[in-house]
């Protein structure tokens, strides 16, 4: 590409009979809009909305994906989803109702029956005076509501052939090679791949049991565990739970919730189980100690309690203040007070739950009702004979401990 001068650009136009090209280009002048601040925080206010739209939007596309991996193979017709963020925000909600919809449907073959034998064969019939088919058991009793169906040879025959295929399926599955790969959520040619890595990772089927959901990290305690989940090799469930009972623990007795007449407060007890070594269950509590330590000091470092040997020290840490009449030198009485511990709340954390056992398993040992009272809120009351070396006696209560 050439390119040409000015000077050469009106040449070539008075050559060719042009009008003569301008040295300088005239520039229009630029007109200012001055913005109204009403116009700037009405376009702010949109902006926001929208944000809070896009958010909305996000949290139901995750609970949708959620519900279709519990629902695994079964499929589900949805709508499909416009491009509007309003229309998008109603789709996105009548699909999630149908998601959760079909996930408590219940299936034709029961899960649990209420009457007959569930580890054998089972079939299913029509029985004359009966809309819906009935499912029975090898000696032709309904698992739905215990009546007896008549065994004819057909019935028989049926319970037979049941019993035969599961029997050959049985044989099959036993006879089969092992497959690796089968154990995990992989491919044949996915998990060969990945073995040959010098560090295969390869995900697990899907578990029975609860399962882990991103959603479950809410508020402010999820975004807690979220960013500390950035430099920490420990599951985010153990975390999880180990901060909110360490937080109910710091907020002490004081909000409840009633069922019934009882009250219960926001101490829980909680097991972190994991493989030893692997799962990172110290260093997931060092990672939460860490944030508990700037949240209340005094509560780390005085009101954590390790090593009990009894379920009556378990009292003595929270045992009230009381008061004890003595007698005088000059034959009355005065009213002297045992100073006990004002702080009621009492967060116990053993390393590993066996000690636990086998202190509420000693010969005569109370500690496995204190740890339950202790739970429930109930007084705590430990009466013995005896007085100490100061005269007091050695029985002691705490009638609002806050046991974690």
């Amino acid at each position: 590409m050439k390119f040409m001068t000015l000077a050469e650009m009106q040449a070539k136009a008075a050559e060719l009979g042009l009008p003569p090209i301008p040295a300088v280009a005239t520039l229009e002048p630029v007109v200012e809009i001055p913005v109204q601040p009403k116009a700037v925080e009405e376009l702010s206010e949109t902006v926001s909305l929208a944000d809070d739209k896009k958010e909305q939007i996000q949290k139901l596309e995750t609970s949708i994906q959620e519900l279709q991996e519990e629902l695994g193979h079964v499929e589900v017709s949805l709508q499909p989803v416009p491009d509007d963020l309003d229309a998008q925000i109603e789709v996105l909600k009548a699909n999630e109702l149908t998601l959760r919809d079909a996930l408590t449907e219940p299936s034709d073959l029961p899960s649990k029956p209420k009457f007959g034998k569930f580890d054998g064969p089972i079939v299913m019939i029509r029985v004359v005076g009966k809309l819906d088919p009935v499912w029975v058991d090898v000696d032709g009793t309904n698992i739905d509501d215990g009546t007896q169906v008549k065994m004819t040879a057909d019935l028989q025959a049926r319970i037979d052939a049941e019993r035969a295929h599961r029997a050959a399926e049985g044989i099959k599955k036993y006879d089969a090679p092992f497959e690796g790969y089968k154990q995990y959520a992989m491919t044949k040619a996915e998990y060969e791949a990945e073995i040959e890595k010098e560090y295969p990772v390869c995900p697990l089927l899907p578990q029975p049991g609860p399962k882990w959901k991103d959603s479950i990290l809410y508020g402010i305690s999820g975004s807690i565990i979220r960013k500390v989940s950035q430099h920490c090799e420990s599951h985010p469930a153990g975390m999880l739970v180990d901060f909110l009972v360490s937080i109910g623990s710091i907020i002490g007795r004081g909000p409840y919730f009633n069922i019934g007449a009882t009250r219960h407060y926001t101490n829980e007890f909680m097991c972190r189980v994991g493989d030893s070594s692997k799962s990172r269950k110290g260093t997931g509590r060092d990672a939460i100690d860490s944030i508990l330590k700037l949240a209340d000091p005094a509560w780390y470092s005085e009101r954590i309690e390790s090593g009990f040997g009894s379920g009556e020290a378990i009292i003595n840490r929270v045992r009230d203040t009381t008061q004890e009449r003595r007698q005088t030198k000059a034959g009355g009485f005065e009213f002297i007070n045992v100073p006990g511990v004002d702080d009621k709340r009492l967060c116990i954390r053993e390393g590993e739950l066996a000690s636990v056992f086998v202190l509420a398993g000693k010969p005569e040992s109370r500690a496995d009702i204190v740890i339950r009272d202790g739970w429930d809120g109930k007084t705590l009351r430990n009466i013995v004979k005896g007085k100490s070396r100061e005269g007091f006696s050695n029985s002691a209560k705490c009638e609002e401990p806050h046991l974690s």
